[in-house]
C-alpha cells in the first residue's frame, strides 16, 4: 500500500500560512511542527491559492451589487423625470404644452439634469466639449433605453399617454391661437379657460347672458367670450374630454411608476446592461 497522503485541517493551514506570513521559513516550520518540508509548502501554498479565488469571487460580487445599485438608482431618477414631464395641468395648476416626442425629450432630461451623470471613462482623459457632449446624449440615451427594457408594460403606458397629450394639444392650441388673434394676454386666457370649463353648464341653462366686453379684461369676461365665441365654443367639448382622458392616463402612469412599483419591476425583468450574474 502507498504511503497515506498527510491532510492537514483548516485550522492547522491557517497556522502555517501566519508564521509563514511573519516570515518563518518552510523548513523552520516543519521542524517544529514534526512533518515534511514539503507539507508545509504545498498547504501553505494551496491555502493561499484557495484564499485568494474566495477574495475574488467576494470582491466580484462586491462590485456587481455596486454597479447594480447605481444602475437602478439611474433607472429610477429616469422614471421620475417621465412623471415631471408628463405631469398634467390639474397638478400644476396650468394648462400645460407637451413634447411630440416624449422619450427625445426624456432623454434631454436626463443628460442635462442626472445627478453626477458622467460616463466612467470621461473621467480617465481630457475630452473636448464636443466630445463630452457626444458622450453624455449617448449614455441619456443608454439610460433611457434601459428604462423601456426594464418596464414595457409601463412604457406601454407612456405612449398611450402620449397619443392623449397629442389630442390634449391640438385642441389647446387652437383655443390659443383664437385668444392670440383676440390679443388676450396668456395668464388672462388661462383663467378664462379654467373658470369657463367650470361654469359651462352655468352657460348652458341660461337663456340671457350679458354681452362679451370688447376688451375681456378678467377671467369672467374671457369665460363668457370663450363660450359666445362660435369659433372657440366648438374647441371647449372636444377639450375639456381630451384634457379628462390625459388626466386619465396620466394617474395610471403615476400609479404604474410610483417608487415601489418601479423598484419591483426594476428588479423583476434585466436589460442588456444589468451587471448581474449570467446563467
Amino acid at each position: 500500500m502507498g504511503r497515506r497522503k498527510y491532510e492537514a485541517s483548516d485550522e492547522t493551514a491557517y497556522r502555517w500560512c501566519e508564521r509563514y506570513r511573519r516570515g518563518d521559513s518552510f523548513r523552520k516550520i516543519a521542524l517544529n511542527e514534526g512533518v515534511d518540508r514539503r507539507l508545509v509548502a504545498r498547504v501553505v501554498r494551496d491555502f493561499n491559492r484557495l484564499n485568494h479565488l474566495e477574495e475574488g469571487v467576494a470582491t466580484r460580487r462586491q462590485v456587481r451589487a455596486d454597479l447594480l445599485r447605481e444602475h437602478l438608482q439611474r433607472l429610477e431618477i429616469a422614471a421620475w423625470f417621465l412623471l415631471q414631464l408628463t405631469v398634467v395641468p390639474s397638478i400644476v395648476d396650468k394648462y400645460c404644452t407637451y413634447s411630440p416626442d416624449i422619450e427625445e425629450e426624456l432623454r434631454k432630461m436626463v443628460k442635462d439634469k442626472m445627478p453626477s451623470q458622467k460616463p466612467p471613462f470621461l473621467s480617465l482623459a481630457p475630452l473636448n466639449p464636443a466630445q463630452y457632449e457626444h458622450a453624455q446624449e449617448k449614455e441619456a440615451k443608454i439610460i433611457v433605453g434601459d428604462l423601456k427594457e426594464h418596464l414595457p408594460n409601463q412604457w406601454k403606458q407612456v405612449e398611450q399617454w402620449q397619443s392623449a397629450a397629442t389630442q390634449y394639444g391640438e385642441k389647446l392650441e387652437q383655443l390659443t391661437k383664437q385668444a392670440e388673434d383676440k390679443g388676450l394676454e396668456p395668464s388672462l386666457f388661462e383663467s378664462g379657460l379654467r373658470e369657463c370649463l367650470d361654469s359651462i353648464s352655468k352657460f348652458q341653462e341660461e337663456d340671457n347672458l350679458p354681452p362679451v366686453p370688447a376688451k375681456p379684461k378678467s377671467a369672467a369676461d374671457v369665460a363668457l367670450w370663450l363660450f359666445k365665441n362660435p369659433a372657440t365654443r366648438d374647441l371647449l367639448k372636444p377639450f375639456h374630454d381630451h384634457l379628462k382622458a390625459l388626466e386619465k392616463e396620466y394617474a395610471k402612469l403615476e400609479d404604474m411608476l410610483n417608487p415601489s412599483n418601479v423598484r419591483r419591476a426594476l428588479l423583476e425583468r434585466e436589460c442588456k446592461h444589468c451587471p448581474l450574474p449570467q446563467g
